[in-house]
């Protein structure tokens, strides 16, 4: 980010508090709150799927960890305006310089080398979203409510 973003940001919210208004405040809060838990929803459930490519710092791959350690997920046309194309996050992985408005273009071009990227559904997303332990041995996923250990 930019110094003039920041000083923009700044500005924002001495305006947001500055104005003492308490449903302005709230609105602000509980948009951020929607925002934040739907940017760890989107997070959360790219990274953790069977399968998953995790390794000890040693023996990293930045290349197996774009194409086995994140995933494409498929989403309506229309929700790409609130996921800022993260949905191709495997592409974000395998270079994080490439900006959020190319990441498409840049998984369109490329795609025959990601084939073998783990793609899913929202569906197949929200059914992952209780993953919260891996097993290393079995390299799956289990939920800390009813663990497979």
């Amino acid at each position: 980010s930019t110094w003039y973003e920041n000083l923009l940001i700044l500005l924002y919210w001495v305006w947001i508090f500055g104005s003492g208004s308490s449903r302005l405040i709230a609105v602000d809060l509980l948009t951020a709150a929607v925002g934040a838990s739907m940017g760890f929803f989107l997070f959360h459930i790219q990274h953790t799927f069977e399968g998953a490519y995790k390794a000890p710092n040693e023996e990293y791959s930045r290349f197996e960890n774009g194409m086995k350690g994140s995933s494409h997920l498929l989403v309506p046309s229309w929700l790409t305006f609130f996921t800022a194309s993260i949905e191709y996050h495997n592409v974000h992985h395998l270079n994080t310089r490439v900006p959020l408005y190319k990441l498409r273009e840049c998984f369109e071009e490329g795609k025959p080398l990601f084939d073998g990227v783990p793609t899913f559904t929202l569906g197949d997303a929200v059914r992952r979203l209780p993953y919260s332990l891996r097993h290393d041995e079995t390299l799956s996923f289990s939920s800390c409510y009813n663990p497979k250990l």
